[in-house]
């Protein structure tokens, strides 16, 4: 005899409705696993994550992803000018560079506040040079 494998009643019929009721249970205990996995992970993921405090009119730093070498990570001034949802938002370049994208949109984790240089970094304004 085998005490770890269920007996199967093959000689009991089943009904529909059994059958149907039993799917029901195991998609119903399914679904609420799902959500509290889904709670945990939300918990988890949210527990050391900082709102963002970006309003439309601040100026950003972004970070644009092509740097290479020695080039400079983040570039800007840029213009927050529309949220799109909560975390993404149209950004249009204030800077003087003629090959900068005028509008963008853009993830929050790829902005920044922008500072303005400070006086130092004018009088070597040509070592600060944006790409």
């Amino acid at each position: 005899m085998d005490l770890v494998t269920p007996t199967a009643n093959v000689n009991q019929p089943i009904s529909h409705e059994q059958r149907e009721e039993a799917r029901k249970n195991r998609v119903f205990e399914a679904n609420c696993n799902t959500r509290k996995v889904q709670e945990q992970r939300a918990k988890a993921f949210n527990k050391n994550r900082q709102p963002n405090n970006f309003k439309i009119g601040d100026l950003v730093w972004l970070n644009d992803g092509t740097r290479r070498g020695l080039d400079l990570r983040w570039i800007g001034p840029y213009e927050i000018t529309a949220p799109r949802g909560t975390t993404s938002f149209d950004v249009e370049y204030r800077g003087d560079q003629r090959n900068r994208h005028k509008m963008m949109r853009v993830h929050s984790h790829n902005m920044k506040p922008y500072n303005p240089p400070v006086a130092w970094q004018d009088e070597y304004a040509d070592v600060f040079k944006h790409k």
